[in-house]
């Protein structure tokens, strides 16, 4: 089985309450280094258009083994653990972010060449995101998966889709 499937990580679902701090003040505070590196200029060089979308918001990678892989990614790779929760750890570095989240499955899925379970494009607004949704909503091929709604307590909001060619994706707006 390699390294992934021999341990286990265990979250209490109550981990982040206390005096530390929030979930939204961890995520928020990895997000902002990242503020003001969105270009506002299309590869064309004009102006971008309401409905884009800013940059690379993060990956997730389905692994059958989280502990293992939290791990090896802290460790070796120096990413930060910026939020735990109950199947999922949030990992930045730099101005990337990566999720990891728990599917005992992977191991089937990296059989078939399935290696990332969705792409998430980050918007710089409520309006971006609503425009985004109409427009894929439209878009031949694509299917969406849900509709924009609250992401955990808000304000962030998503929604989620698949493109033509299957692969999922989800546009993000944090609420900042």
């Amino acid at each position: 089985m390699g390294v992934c499937g021999t341990s286990k990580l265990e979250i209490a679902s109550d981990e982040w309450q206390g005096s530390g701090p929030s979930k939204r003040h961890i995520v928020d505070n990895a997000l902002s280094r990242t503020a003001g590196t969105a270009s506002t200029v299309s590869s064309s060089g004009s102006p971008s258009m309401s409905g884009s979308t800013r940059h690379l918001h993060h990956v997730e990678l389905p692994v059958d083994d989280l502990g293992a892989s939290l791990k090896f990614f802290t460790d070796a790779l120096g990413y930060q653990t910026i939020l735990i929760s109950r199947g999922e750890v949030v990992l930045a570095k730099g101005n990337s972010m990566l999720s990891l989240s728990e599917d005992l499955n992977a191991n089937v899925r990296r059989k078939v060449r399935r290696r990332i379970a969705h792409l998430a494009l980050d918007v710089s607004g409520k309006d971006d995101l609503d425009a985004l949704y109409h427009k894929v909503r439209t878009y031949p091929g694509a299917t969406i998966r849900s509709k924009p709604q609250l992401l955990m307590a808000g304000p962030s909001r998503r929604f989620t889709f698949t493109e033509p060619c299957g692969n999922k994706l989800e546009i993000v707006d944090w609420g900042m």
